[in-house]
């Protein structure tokens, strides 16, 4: 999921999940840099309700999602199955957004992590193919790796 936080300072939060035992525990914490930044799609859908008041506001833009039906058989205690019905948000890879998206969201983005994704990809994400779309990765990930991409300061780089 990309989404661009066009507030001034970082922000972000834990992702709580319950664990086998019963206790609550967190699993990840989701940072979002001013920017442009990709949020894996099962961790979007389980924060995303945190962040309902800065969507809201229009601070935090949700680029290229879908709305998605998913449909779980659940047993129950007593050995019955139910059907559940829910809905999850599915996002648009970078490589799927038109070029001027593309263009938009590299150029403003100044999170290591997430050019990185975008140009190399991962088991879950398919990397940028468009080779001038792949030039502007670079230089942005070269801004920020050389100091010169005063938005980036601070930011730990892996």
């Amino acid at each position: 999921m990309i989404v661009n936080w066009t507030g001034t300072h970082v922000n972000g939060t834990s992702v709580v999940e319950k664990m086998a035992t019963g206790n609550m525990m967190s699993t990840k914490t989701i940072v979002l840099v001013p920017g442009y930044n990709e949020i894996p799609d099962d961790i979007w859908n389980k924060v995303s309700a945190t962040f309902s008041d800065i969507i809201q506001s229009g601070k935090l833009l949700v680029i290229g999602a879908k709305a998605n039906k998913d449909t779980k058989s659940i047993e129950n205690e007593d050995g019955t199955t139910e059907v559940v019905e829910t809905m999850t948000e599915v996002g648009t890879p970078l490589r799927r957004l038109r070029p001027d998206q593309a263009r938009e969201a590299v150029l403003h983005c100044f999170n290591f992590n997430t050019l990185e994704l975008w140009l190399k990809g991962n088991a879950n994400y398919e990397a940028e193919t468009r080779d001038e779309i792949r030039a502007l990765i670079k230089d942005q990930l070269e801004k920020i790796m050389s100091g010169n991409e005063p938005r980036a300061a601070g930011i730990a780089v892996k």
